[in-house]
Parts: C-alpha cells; structure tokens; sequence
C-alpha cells in the first residue's frame, strides 16, 4: 500500500511537471511571435528615407517628363530591392481616370501625387497627364 502511494505521488509529480514544460513553451511561442510582429515596424527614419526617394517629384506645380522618367526609374529600383511591404505601384491618370501605361515625352509636362500605406510608406504614386 505504500508503494502504491509513493507511485501515485511519483506520477503526479511527473504530470504536473509536463504540464508546467507544455506552459513554457506555449508562452515562449507566443512571445517569439510578438517580438517577430514588432520586427516590422519600422522606425521614423526608415519611412523618412524610403519615402524621400519619391517626394521631391511631389510638387504643386507640374514637372517634366525627362522628371518623370527618372522617377520611374527609381521606382524600379526601389521595388527590385524590397520585396517586402515596401513594393511601390504606378498608376497613371487621364481626366481622373485611369489609363493604362502611357508613353512619357520628356518635353511634356505632368503632375505627381503620392499616396500612403498605414505605415506611413509611399504605396502608390500617381502620374497624372
């Protein structure tokens, strides 16, 4: 009978000590997760820097289009370098409407608007003709 007590108290020693194992790993889990989550956020001068690539083409009046080019052209850079949520879109505008890829002239002129992610990360840039 004593030994029976002594396996029983054995056994319970045992299972609560998985259980306390099986509650390490899950809050450890758990919280690797979170730390990877916060990974992502990027820092005020992260945003500042991706984004001033494409601001200085943001301009109240309208630019040329040799301008236009060399914007394009940092845009395809810039997307060939991430391929995270930093990946940058065109879309071009005709009467507020959107047309497909035009040819640009460098002797023309247009006008670009930039548009945000939540992030704060230019996500699209408008070229307006």
């Amino acid at each position: 009978m004593e030994n029976a007590s002594k396996a029983l108290i054995i056994g319970g020693v045992i299972l609560v000590t998985l259980m306390v194992i099986a509650l390490g790993v899950f809050i450890f889990v758990r919280a690797s997760g979170t730390v990877k989550e916060q990974a992502k956020q990027y820092t005020v001068e992260e945003i500042e820097l991706f984004n001033k690539q494409f601001t200085s083409y943001e301009r109240g009046s309208r630019i040329y289009g040799s301008e236009v080019k060399g914007l394009l052209q940092k845009v395809q850079a810039s997307n060939a370098k991430y391929s995270d949520d930093r990946q940058v879109e065109v879309k071009y505008y005709k009467n507020d409407v959107e047309v497909p890829e035009e040819t640009i002239s460098n002797t023309s002129l247009y006008k670009v608007e930039l548009e945000y992610s939540n992030k704060g990360l230019v996500k699209t840039i408008n070229i307006l003709l």
